[in-house]
């Protein structure tokens, strides 16, 4: 498996069950609002971090557990001078849609953290970021 089997899952996910605003994934020709927008709209980021043996005792070794492990990173914007409240109810939104969920084939999603990964920062200087990144494992 690989990280490419974790943005399928995920890019899946979000399509079927987040609604609340338009949606940018990574490199996939879409473009935000431009500087009039007046909409939040939601950047999806992946990375990975590590992948690792996580178990021991079979031979070859490559028939042990391994195991992948990364962040979603999952960005609100809001427009300049709107407040933060929207953008903080729909971080809500995604955190629990996240919470405890499992995707197949064995995708975990852990520990949420605000702001980590990126900073409340501006996209092209007429947005406001709220970030949401979310750890997840996978058992190979």
């Amino acid at each position: 498996m690989s990280l490419a089997t974790v943005w399928i899952a995920i890019k899946d996910y979000l399509d079927a069950n987040w609604s609340l605003t338009l949606v940018e994934y990574d490199n996939e020709g879409s473009i935000p609002p431009d500087a009039s927008a007046t909409r939040p709209w939601l950047k999806v980021r992946l990375s990975g971090n590590s992948f690792y043996q996580a178990s021991i005792g079979d031979e070859p070794r490559a028939g042990n557990l391994w195991r992948e492990e990364g962040l979603l990173h999952l960005l609100v914007f809001v427009p300049l001078n709107t407040g933060v409240l929207s953008a903080y109810e729909l971080q809500g939104e995604l955190k629990r849609l996240f919470r405890g969920l499992t995707l197949s084939p064995a995708i975990e999603f852990r520990d949420q953290s605000d702001g980590l990964g990126a900073s409340q920062d501006t996209e092209r200087g007429t947005f406001f970021c709220v970030p949401l990144s979310i750890e997840w494992l996978m058992d190979t």
